[in-house]
Parts: structure tokens; sequence; C-alpha cells
């Protein structure tokens, strides 16, 4: 923190006293009047975690309790400034200096780094490459990126110039889940290019933004990068059926439906390609774990009102009332045991939807079953499958498509009595 503020001479000051370990967290483009509000809302029960909206780093790595340090951007006036600065946990520094110039200036000044460097941009700037030039070793980014159109494939220049080149086939199934993963890909490889291990603690897509958010763990790498979990995603238009694309298939650009081949042999049918992206999971599991904990600890599961957070009044705030229609979790506890779901590394990069399942000549007899019980029978022939936290409609399962399509058929049979 003093080496923070030797650098930035603007930045404002407040002590707190506080004998715990400190946890560094600098959060960018963040406005010191709407922290100061959110931060009231969301937290109930104070405790020594960050002021910005970052996660406590203990709630991630298992590390002893930790005060907050934050240094937010692009505070509108001083006086809010100060007065957010007053009432946070711990000492902070606020600047109105350009993001990118303060983290140049904290690396060129071999400043200390942070433990969680919270980039909540807007659009689809990139600050990633920065962000990870401050990050300490075994830290965490947080990183947003809110340009669906881009994400989303929708507008092609900017998802190239922006997200290293990147590709998605826009209005597909699972594009949701696709963007978020390109959006991860796209800082895990700009990690390795700096000789750092970047990966996902955890991952949301939430449709209010749309917002893509990601926790990324940063480690050193250890030997040369390999790119692993990086790839492409190849998706049928004729039949429905998703897999990763091979490599020499990207070279060649002979990606074609395997599942469509198999019905006429004669006939290749070509795959839509996406990526590169991420393709491992998009959760790690202990992190999840770590995080139900806290937020149980925290009361983050809000057990006054049926699992969901809490406001001041005991109330949902009205940023946490999520829409069903759109298919997000309406509690915290609901949103981790979905990631504690799909981080199961048997899953693979996508998910499918139920509706395009149910297309004229993809089979299914009886219509859309109940998900759970789809789910279910999937997971009772030797599958794994889960929901999606990215769609309602999201089924995710390793299974391939006709054994999918069968579990359906057998659910719906079992519900119609055998007919």
């Amino acid at each position: 923190a003093a080496a923070a503020a030797a650098a930035e001479p603007e930045a404002f000051e407040s002590e707190c006293d506080d004998d715990d370990e400190a946890c560094l967290i600098k959060e960018a483009m963040a406005r010191a009047k709407e922290e100061k509000k959110r931060q009231r809302k969301k937290q109930r029960k104070k405790t020594n975690g960050s002021v910005s909206s970052s996660v406590p780093k203990d709630a991630l790595s298992g590390d002893s309790t930790s005060s907050g340090i934050s240094a937010s951007e692009d505070a509108e006036d001083s006086r809010d400034a100060k007065v957010a600065a007053y009432d946070s946990l711990g000492t902070v520094a606020v600047t109105t200096k350009d993001a990118r110039r303060l983290f140049a200036s904290l690396f060129a000044s071999n400043a200390e780094r942070f433990d969680v460097v919270d980039v909540d941009s807007f659009g689809s700037d990139n600050f990633i490459d920065d962000a990870l030039r401050v990050t300490k070793l075994g830290g965490y980014c947080y990183a947003t990126g809110t340009d669906a159109l881009a994400l989303c494939g929708k507008n092609p220049p900017r998802l190239l110039s922006h997200y290293g080149g990147a590709f998605v086939v826009p209005n597909v199934s699972a594009v949701n889940e696709t963007g978020l993963r390109v959006f991860v890909g796209d800082a895990v490889r700009r990690g390795a290019a700096q000789g750092l291990k970047v990966t996902p603690a955890f991952s949301l897509f939430h449709p209010h933004g749309p917002v893509f958010r990601a926790m990324l763990k940063v480690e050193k790498l250890s030997g040369a990068w390999d790119g692993e979990s990086i790839g492409f995603l190849a998706q049928c238009d004729a039949c429905g059926d998703a897999r990763v694309a091979e490599s020499d298939e990207i070279r060649d650009g002979s990606c074609f439906c395997r599942r469509c081949a198999k019905r006429d042999a004669a006939e290749k049918t070509r795959m839509s390609v996406s990526g590169p992206l991420w393709t491992g999971p998009l959760h790690d599991a202990a992190a999840v774990a770590a995080l139900a904990r806290e937020a149980e600890e925290v009361d983050f599961c809000g057990g006054d009102d049926e699992g969901r957070f809490s406001g001041e009044d005991g109330g949902v705030p009205e940023e946490h009332e999520l829409s069903s229609t759109k298919g997000q979790k309406a509690s915290a506890k609901e949103l981790l045991a979905a990631f504690a779901a799909e981080a199961d590394p048997a899953l693979p990069p996508f998910y499918r939807r139920t509706d395009e399942l149910a297309r004229a000549g993809r089979g299914l007899k009886h219509g859309i079953p109940p998900l759970d019980a789809w789910i279910a029978e999937l997971q009772t022939r030797g599958f794994a499958a889960c929901r999606s936290h990215l769609d309602a409609r999201g089924l995710k399962s390793n299974a391939p498509l006709d054994d999918v399509v069968a579990a359906a058929n057998a659910v719906a049979a079992a519900k119609n009595g055998g007919a």
C-alpha cells in the first residue's frame, strides 16, 4: 500500500488499525460513490474482506483472514472518494489516473504486487495484459467484459481486434458459453505470453448486460506453454451435434460432422468453428467449495429469505432480483451449486439447448422431458450431466448426441406409461 501511494501522489489515504495479514486489492474503473452504495447493500454482516467488489483472498485460497486494501480509479470527485475511503475496512487509495498508466507505473517501479486485481471494464476494453503484470503469483485477476455483440460473434472486427484474433459463429446453440470461453481463453493466452499460468477459479455469465466475468488464478508457468485447454469448438447446423475440433482439422480446414457422415457416408457436412477458446472447466471445484463455505459463514446465502442474497432490511436487493425466465440462479447458494456441478472435468466445453434438440428430425419422439429427470437418466447411464448456469434450457453432458436423445425418449416413455 505504501509503494502504491508513493507512486501515486494524487491518491487519498486513510488508515484503519488491523493486525491481521493484509490483502492488497486493486480495482480499476470503479466509481467510489457507487462502490460505497453497493457494499452497504451487499454486506449485511461486515467481515475483514475487500471493500471493493472482489472476493476475499481467504475464500479462494484458504489463506488467513485479511483486511481490505483497495485502489480505485475514475472517481468522479475527490469528496466522494474520501468518504468511500474513510468508510472502508482498511487503507484505501483513490485516484482518477488513467488505469493503463497506473498499471504501467506500478509495474515499472517494481511496486508491491496485488493479491487481487479487479478490472471491471465496460464494453470490450481489454486490460488483461496490464492487470496480470501487477498481480502477485498465487493471486487473482477478476476480469469483466460486457460487449456481448463481440463475444457472441455479431461484431467480428471488434472480436478479432480485442480478443486475440478469435472468431465466434453467431446465432448458434450455446453461444453464451462460447463467448465466455473465448473471454477466458484470451486471458489464458495473454498470461502464457508473460510466462504465467492463468486458470479460472470461477466464471460467470449474467444476461442483464450481458456480462461475462472470470476470477482468474495467476501462477508462474512451469516450462514452455503447450496450449493445454485451448482449442476450437465445432458445431453442426444440420444435426445439432457439437464437439472439440482436432488441431489437424483446423489446420486443414477439414472439420466435418462425423454424426452426419454415419447417416450418409457420401455427404460431408462442414461444421461451423469458433475459437480459440478455453476448453477446460470454467470453475475450480476446490475454489467453489471454499466460496460456498465462506458464503454460509458471512450469510451471503441469506438464511432469512430461503437462500437469497439479503439486503439491509432482510429483503432482496434490487441488483440481485434475478429473472428465472432468463435462467439465472436466484441465490448465491444455487449459483455456487451450479458452479460445483459444472466444475466436473468430464463435461464438454458446451451445452445443448433442449429446444434445439426438439427440432423436427433430431430424434425426440415425445417432446421435451423434464430437464432434471433427463439429467438423472443420463447419469444413470454412466454419463456426466448437469444443468448450465448460462441458460435455463442448457443441458451439459459428455454423452454423445444419440445417447442424449435416447435418454430423453426413455424419460418421456416412462412418463407416458411406456408408450
